[in-house]
């Protein structure tokens, strides 16, 4: 997803509160959780961060499908078992008692039918009692302006320049990145194109009782667009 800028997928997001997230993931499993154990995966799991601080009160690992970002996460979480894969489409032969998909990115589900099968997926991953924390991708009601932003950092002798567009197009958003990577020796340009689906509460949450879970929307998500929460009542793995 990221192809080309995972490697500095960190520095651009250096002030982003991964450990007021990972405190939020803590206190929703502590309120809705219901198995004894701590085993925790990150669907999504990009560089690791949310990790790197939930390894204190979990026994973690995570799942991605970019390899450019995994790279990142394994040099943080030496030993942390890190899986390449589709969260639309993964076995990892195991279930866990908390599932985590955070910073939106379900929304690469892109169509309704993604989002079922990714759903289910977790589900399937998840031990009875244990939760499963969705944070979504931007309501319908708050995508339908174009936006545009750019932000512009440094890092180890490097300049990150990152312009973003955001419009809506067949029922996603579309956010397309322009880097400009500066440094002494070179400039490297490149451009990614991301595709978010825009699901309402209604395919949230009835994506999350098809796939057998007692569900709830919690507003106080950590980005104030809520997060859905499942608990798996029977064992589906």
């Amino acid at each position: 997803m990221f192809p080309q800028s995972g490697a500095i997928y960190d520095a651009l997001y250096a002030d982003h509160d991964y450990a007021g997230e990972s405190a939020w993931i803590q206190a929703m499993a502590d309120r809705y959780k219901r198995s004894e154990s701590t085993a925790l995966l990150d669907i999504a799991c990009g560089t690791g961060r949310h990790l790197d601080y939930l390894q204190t009160a979990f026994t973690v690992e995570g799942l991605d499908i970019d390899r450019g970002m995994l790279t990142e996460a394994a040099r943080r979480l030496p030993g942390v078992p890190l899986h390449e894969g589709d969260f639309i489409d993964f076995d990892l032969s195991r279930q866990f008692d908390v599932v985590t998909c955070m910073l939106s990115s379900i929304g690469y589900a892109r169509r309704p039918e993604g989002l079922a099968k990714a759903v289910r997926q977790m589900a399937r991953h998840t031990r009875v009692g244990g939760v499963i924390l969705i944070e979504p991708w931007l309501p319908p009601d708050q995508t339908q302006a174009e936006m545009m932003s750019l932000r512009v950092v440094e890092r180890d002798g490097q300049k990150i320049s990152r312009m973003r567009t955001v419009h809506t197009e067949d029922g996603a958003s579309i956010l397309v990145y322009d880097y400009l990577v500066t440094t002494a020796e070179d400039v490297i340009h490149f451009i990614e194109r991301h595709e978010l689906g825009i699901f309402s509460r209604e395919q949230y949450l009835a994506a999350c009782t098809a796939a057998g879970l007692l569900t709830f929307y919690e507003p106080t998500g950590p980005s104030g667009i809520g997060a859905y929460i499942g608990v798996q009542l029977e064992d589906t793995g």
